[in-house]
């Protein structure tokens, strides 16, 4: 990389370290290069599957780069922040290119990043254990380069879309991973004023919602979840650099709080979810003992003989469309169903029986090429239209509507695009991580920041993950990838830190200094 770049300094560069002056150099040569691979691909147009290879690459390559780059402007951060209101940027030229995916999935390591790129050291990979995350990342780009080269459509349903929702899951999962080992501190006025941001756009979206139930207006903004996450996350960082000059830091924590228990009131499809998040806050805040455990567990298993007992047609309707989902009894006579090899109900998409038939079909495709995937080479139209046998395309579609071309479980999806082993490296890193983590909350001072975050992304990952199994969306699979990263650097900080304090009470030197 220093040969690379011996020949050229960017004027964002000035003042910083030579790893810092290297990496953002680097990135400008590499946004250039990918301009002129994007004129060449207009030129050779006529080049049959040349043009739209070079041109799939170059926008890649612009989009990675422009991310990367605003690490080191909090206030191009913040832009892109407002950015995720919107599924894509109103311009004709940009219309078909939806950066707020991308640009959200990365906004908060974006926001941190200013001290990483510009003020300490070089980011490494060990600063986390994403390693796993990052081969599983190059299989799905591979299979989705091999089966969809020309493919610069970001969104839709299906195929191409699919394929970044997996792989800016796991791009994110390292840069955010990699930022929180590297960043050491920020400047606190800009903090204040994006928690203050967040917070206020938060309350906007749930007024909305609450007085209109406009679910369009919130966007890729991920609903709630995210917001909060955002606001505690920075509230943090305030406390690491000025709890020391005696800030006070409790509105942050309250504010943070305070989204998250509006986020279980309000309707949302998953209040039960957001509900053991906020047991489980709770729960490590003020100590686990088998007591709580006892009784949280009696209530749970009592609630729900309670709600069987009642007999379906007494449930709630939202309380029997989630139990339907394993209890096929509990649908009642509110479904219609259709004849046909798998019993498709006429209900809406997003809704139990439907589901059930998603999971059916995905574990055929799964079983047809378990070991590499079916791979991105069709959309999840095609597949049920050949899979079903529907009389007519645009019947399918219809019937599709409501799903947002997932199977409604990002595991699933994982298995059917890219094959068993993908699926257990993601599962590998998940649980490394989330194991390691929990040790370290535990273990962490009751009051402390560390043991508030801590317990508020463990919380926020129960209700997240739940999210990724059930509802199965991009940014459910975003979102998760981007909590365990940090989870696990976290971790890897830590223990990095211990060993240097061991190390330095061992060595002669720290004696000395300790007495």
């Amino acid at each position: 990389m220093a040969r690379l770049t011996a020949g050229y300094r960017c004027r964002g560069c000035a003042g910083s370290r030579t790893g810092a002056v290297q990496l953002h150099t680097l990135l400008c040569l590499l946004l250039g290069v990918s301009v002129v691979v994007a004129l060449l691909s207009v030129l050779l147009k006529g080049v049959a599957g040349l043009s739209d290879l070079l041109k799939g690459v170059s926008l890649a390559a612009v989009i990675v780069v422009v991310v990367i780059i605003a690490m080191s402007r909090l206030w191009l951060a913040t832009g892109l922040a407002l950015l995720t209101l919107t599924f894509s940027i109103p311009l004709p030229i940009l219309r078909r290119l939806p950066l707020a995916v991308p640009f959200f999935a990365l906004l908060f390591p974006i926001i941190l990043g200013r001290a990483a790129i510009l003020k300490t050291k070089e980011i490494t990979l060990r600063d986390s254990i994403s390693r796993i995350m990052i081969l599983a990342a190059a299989i799905i780009i591979a299979r989705f380069l091999y089966d969809r080269p020309g493919s610069v459509w970001f969104g839709g349903r299906g195929g191409g879309g699919e394929a970044v929702v997996f792989v800016v899951g796991g791009i994110s999962f390292f840069t955010a991973g990699a930022v929180y080992g590297a960043a050491r501190g920020s400047e606190g006025k800009t903090l204040r004023f994006l928690v203050a941001l967040l917070v206020v756009v938060q309350f906007v979206l749930l007024a909305a919602q609450l007085r209109q139930g406009l679910r369009s207006l919130v966007g890729l903004s991920f609903y709630r979840p995210m917001w909060f996450l955002g606001a505690l996350w920075l509230a943090w960082s305030v406390n690491r650099t000025y709890a020391a000059k005696g800030t006070r830091l409790l509105p942050y924590y309250v504010a943070s709080v305070m989204i998250l228990i509006l986020s279980v009131i309000t309707p949302h499809r998953s209040r039960p979810l957001y509900a053991a998040a906020m047991i489980i806050m709770v729960a490590m805040n003020y100590g686990v003992t088998r007591r709580v455990l006892r009784f949280l567990a009696l209530v749970s298993v009592g609630g729900l003989i309670i709600l069987v007992a009642l007999g379906p047609e007494r449930l709630p309707v939202a309380v029997r469309r989630s139990l339907s989902t394993v209890i096929p009894s509990l649908t009642g006579t509110e479904f219609v169903y259709e004849a046909g090899e798998l019993g498709i109900s006429s209900e809406r998409g997003w809704q139990s029986e439907f589901r059930r038939m998603l999971y059916r079909v995905g574990l055929r495709r799964i079983r047809e090429h378990p070991l590499v995937g079916n791979g991105f080479a069709f959309t999840l139209e095609e597949l049920l239209f050949a899979t079903l046998g529907y009389g007519d395309l645009q019947r399918a579609t219809a019937a599709l509507f409501g799903t947002s071309g997932t199977y409604h479980n990002s595991l699933l999806e994982l298995g059917v695009f890219c094959g068993l082993p993908v699926v257990l490296l993601f599962v590998s890193a998940y649980l490394l991580a989330v194991v390691r983590f929990f040790r370290l909350v535990r273990r962490s001072a009751a009051g402390t920041p560390e043991k508030l975050l801590g317990s508020a992304l463990l919380g926020f990952l129960v209700a997240q993950t739940g999210q990724m199994l059930i509802n199965g969306a991009a940014y459910d699979f975003f979102v998760v990838s981007i909590v365990v990263g940090v989870a696990a650097a976290w971790s890897a900080a830590e223990s990095r830190s211990r060993i240097r304090l061991n190390e330095g009470t061992r060595s002669p030197e720290g004696r000395r200094g300790q007495g």
